[in-house]
Parts: structure tokens; sequence; C-alpha cells
């Protein structure tokens, strides 16, 4: 029944790693929603399997957008996300910011042929950009601002699991003294996220 899509993320918490599964359905092989809701009861188990050797507490949450109440599931035809939505047909080197930074972080994401209103992977990638630009510049002793936005399925856009800067600071410069400025930031480019959709509309951000 789990059809051939299965994507994972995980975030460490200290001593805590939640897990966030989507595995796409396929809708010819489960007849109803009881049967359903047993092949994501198999599915968990076996998470909670592998998870046991993790010497971490461990929280789950699988195919998180489903909602009993209004019959909404993880269902497809093919067994993969691609056949609903607008996943982009690019390649992986055309990632957001143009460059290829092998000795930096950056993300694998490709944002071109993707929706400017709610697709993360589009908005996220954007949003990291102006808010790691604004970090660089206004907050005084960052040399520079790695953002990363790590969104979580079921909540609104504006509310990710994190949203995190790795800093590197000029020399005599402590956390301490930026955090509050570096979280500021952050904290604002949540809420004006809507902001983003504007700018990509008027090609003011770099998309590949």
């Amino acid at each position: 029944e789990v059809g051939e899509d299965v994507k994972v993320m995980g975030l460490r918490r200290k001593q805590r790693l939640d897990v966030t599964v989507a595995a796409a359905m396929v809708c010819g092989k489960v007849p109803d929603a009881d049967h359903y809701v047993g092949v994501i009861s198999d599915v968990r188990e076996e998470i909670e399997r592998l998870a046991s050797d993790i010497d971490l507490g461990v929280s789950i949450k699988l195919n998180a957008g489903d909602d009993p109440r209004r019959g909404a599931y993880y269902l497809t035809v093919t067994g993969t996300s691609a056949e609903q939505g607008d996943d982009g047909n690019t390649g992986r080197g055309n990632r957001v910011n143009g460059l290829i930074s092998p000795m930096r972080q950056y993300s694998m994401e490709a944002t071109a042929g993707k929706n400017p209103i709610n697709h993360t992977g589009k908005l996220f990638n954007a949003l990291a950009i102006v808010a790691a630009e604004r970090i660089a510049k206004e907050v005084p002793g960052v040399g520079e601002s790695y953002v990363r936005i790590l969104s979580r399925i079921g909540y609104p856009i504006d509310q990710p699991q994190i949203a995190s800067a790795a800093l590197v600071l000029e020399r005599g410069r402590t956390l301490s003294s930026v955090r509050g400025d570096v979280e500021s930031i952050l904290d604002e480019s949540l809420r004006t996220i809507k902001d983003v959709t504007t700018l990509i509309l008027k090609k003011r951000v770099q998309l590949f």
C-alpha cells in the first residue's frame, strides 16, 4: 500500500529527535479509511522499531497533513507526490542563490516552477537569504550569517518547526551580544513572510 515516495525530515533538539514522515499511499490498494489507518499503524510500528536503536527520545509525526474529520488522507494514484502540487521541473543545480558552494552551507532545493504563495521550498529558501543578508548587514559584529528554516506539514507557513541562524562573529564578539538582534530579525521575517511573495513577483529576489 505504501508508495515509493517516502520523505523523512529529522530535527534534533539536544536529547530529543523529532521525525516527520510523509508516506504516499497507493489508493488502488487502500479500499477504505479503516484500511488506511491500519497501514499507517503498521508503518508507525516499523519506524518505532528502527528508532529504538537510537539513544535519544524520538517523536514521530506520520502523514501529519491527514485530517480524518474532513476525509483527508495522503492517497495517490501512483504512490508519489509528483502527480499533484507544483513541484517544478528543473535540475537541482538551479538552486535559489545561483551558486554551487560545496565548502559552505546550502540547500539543494530548486525553486523554479513552484508557486510563490505557499510552497515552503520556494518561500523558505528566499526568506532565508533575505534574513541572512539582513543579519549580516544590520547586526554589528556579525561577519557571516547562514539561516536555516525547517517546515512542518499541517501548520501555517509562518510557524516552521525551527528557524535558526549560524553565525561567524567578528573577533571579540560573543553570541550573547548579538542574540537579541538576530532573533528579532528572524521573528520579524517570519511574521512578514507574505512580503517575500511580493519580492519574488517583482523579481527582487534571486531564485536561480
